[in-house]
């Protein structure tokens, strides 16, 4: 039995969920199988537990599907489009561009998260909800020059994503 919580939104799918590993490759060949995901959906795994370790240790209650307007509401009068985000990179390029003196680091986290540690350097948007990152990112950026590199990282990737796309567009 599957537990937890998953979002549906214009923009995409979230979701966080709790499923034992004897039963893992099942749920992807039946969400693989439905158009809106197809054969190469990707899904981030965290770690995998046995029937027992789901049985004692239940992240989630039930599993709760729920329709959103946004996947993370971001207060704006438009919608992003996400194709439109900005370049992923490879862990050894965010490194090595970690080193660029030049580079902009955005903690697109929440102030909770980013207070617990970040990357040297990093500028965290210091939100307490993620609509609250438009003038943050303003005031961060005020005096960026517009051709300036400038990486983004987060939890869960939905909002550095979206701060991405923010500065795309």
């Amino acid at each position: 039995r599957a537990v937890g919580r998953v979002y549906v939104a214009p923009e995409g799918i979230n979701g966080q969920m709790a499923i034992p590993s004897n039963v893992l490759e099942n749920f992807y060949a039946a969400n693989r199988a439905q158009p809106i995901f197809g054969p190469d959906f990707y899904f981030n795994v965290d770690h995998e537990i046995t029937r027992e370790q789901f049985e004692e240790n239940k992240p989630f209650k039930n599993l709760h599907i729920r329709e959103r307007a946004q996947i993370l509401a971001d207060g704006l009068m438009e919608p992003l489009d996400w194709k439109k985000s900005g370049q992923a990179i490879t862990a050894s390029e965010w490194h090595e561009q970690l080193d660029d003196p030049d580079t902009v680091v955005l903690d697109c986290r929440n102030s909770y998260e980013s207070d617990v540690g970040t990357f040297d350097n990093a500028i965290p948007l210091n939100t307490t909800f993620f609509r609250e990152s438009w003038d943050s990112l303003h005031e961060a950026l005020e005096k960026v020059p517009k051709d300036t590199p400038i990486m983004t990282f987060c939890t869960g990737g939905i909002r550095c994503v979206k701060i991405n796309a923010y500065l795309d567009q």
